[in-house]
């Protein structure tokens, strides 16, 4: 019985654990695309300034999707720690 119920233990926390980094993969794959649409919006205005409005149209629309995976994420982000922290306080980690 025990052996079971730690080995239960043991895979909920492995999968918790690759969630986790599942999720924070996600938000700084997140943070790495805003930035390189700054960069690209910038260059734009640099070197045409009257391309800059469909260009901005589009950089506003991939943002928005992405703060969309982002509130979509941060819960799950932070229901794993839970999670984790609790395996771990169980299990004597």
């Amino acid at each position: 019985m025990f052996y079971s119920a730690f080995r239960w233990q043991t895979i909920m926390r492995e999968r918790q654990s690759e969630m986790r980094r599942r999720f924070e993969t996600i938000a700084q794959m997140n943070d790495r695309i805003r930035n390189a649409l700054q960069i690209i919006e910038c260059a734009t205005y640099a070197t045409n300034p009257q391309a800059t409005a469909p260009v901005r149209s589009a950089v506003d629309a991939i943002e928005n999707v992405l703060q969309g995976v982002l509130v979509e994420v941060r819960p799950h982000l932070a229901v794993a720690a839970d999670t984790e922290q609790a395996v771990r306080k169980a299990l004597g980690n």
